[in-house]
């Protein structure tokens, strides 16, 4: 992936993460990805797809999400991720979705072990 290639960050409920780029069709597999059908939250420069039915289906509780949210400032519902969650930019007026903010993956070497050294290129 070169350093400008518009990309995307999915943290899975053991904490892993990887760096994707961003194209519709890998939105469309973070999509199943994240357990099916999916919503979007969204905060200041990020947008993030969660399982719609993570608590009803019994994905595994994702507490390196839930950190990197609450540290990126949400506080709404739901309260606790369940299942993969992707990370990308701020949607667009166009509904187009932009890479990944350097915020996020900021927040992610901060806390997800290993991740601090991962490259980016």
């Amino acid at each position: 992936m070169s350093e400008h290639e518009p990309t995307a960050l999915l943290i899975a409920s053991d904490g892993q993460a990887q760096l994707l780029p961003l194209t519709d069709a890998v939105l469309s597999m973070g999509h199943a990805n994240v357990g099916g059908y999916t919503v979007d939250i969204r905060g200041t420069g990020w947008t993030a797809y969660i399982s719609r039915e993570g608590l009803t289906v019994a994905l595994r509780p994702n507490p390196w999400a839930d950190e990197i949210l609450r540290r990126l400032g949400w506080r709404g519902e739901p309260a606790q991720m369940h299942g993969p969650v992707a990370f990308v930019g701020p949607v667009g007026p166009d509904r187009g979705t932009s890479s990944m903010s350097d915020v996020v993956l900021a927040v992610a070497r901060e806390i997800l072990p290993g991740f601090r050294s991962a490259s980016t290129a």
